[in-house]
């Protein structure tokens, strides 16, 4: 059976890509792949992209199947603990909490919650390092260590 040549370019297209993540993935710049896979840098972009944008939908659609099944495992679950929580059997509601909790997180259903941060950061040897790291960083930009600098020195005094 013969096949067109639209389809033919279409498996091409998908090896290339393939090919063009395993070589970025690799550290290989986009000239060189561009190179060895004979097209532009415009498409050797465009290959890894688009394997990247397949990567992850495919992802997502596993860890939707993933979540399905959790559901469906939690119910069974849940409606174990309801039976016996019905038959007099007091352990049963603490299953259909745990149960009812894990949904919750599993589906994201509680509000997040808030921490706060006690101590002095700007203290700290870790603040210290990060300061004089971002500082030296930013040694080549002037105008925006200044204002960095500026910042860091009104929130000192403020703390």
């Amino acid at each position: 059976m013969a096949h067109s040549k639209a389809s033919q370019q279409k498996v091409i297209a998908s090896d290339n890509r393939v090919k063009a993540l395993d070589m970025r993935k690799a550290g290989i710049s986009y000239k060189d792949i561009a190179r060895q896979l004979d097209v532009s840098q415009t498409a050797a972009y465009r290959y890894v992209a688009g394997e990247l944008e397949r990567t992850v939908k495919e992802s997502g659609e596993k860890a939707e199947e993933l979540r399905t099944l959790e559901s469906e495992r939690l119910d069974k679950i849940f409606q174990h603990g309801y039976m016996s929580l019905m038959n007099g059997d007091l352990r049963g509601g603490d299953l259909c909490l745990k149960a009812m909790d894990r949904r919750a997180r599993l589906h994201g259903l509680d509000a997040a919650t808030r921490t706060e941060i006690s101590g002095a950061l700007t203290t700290s040897s870790e603040w210290i390092e990060l300061r004089s790291v971002l500082l030296m960083t930013l040694g080549k930009y002037p105008e925006a260590k200044q204002a960095v600098i500026q910042a860091i020195t009104q929130k000192e005094v403020t703390e």
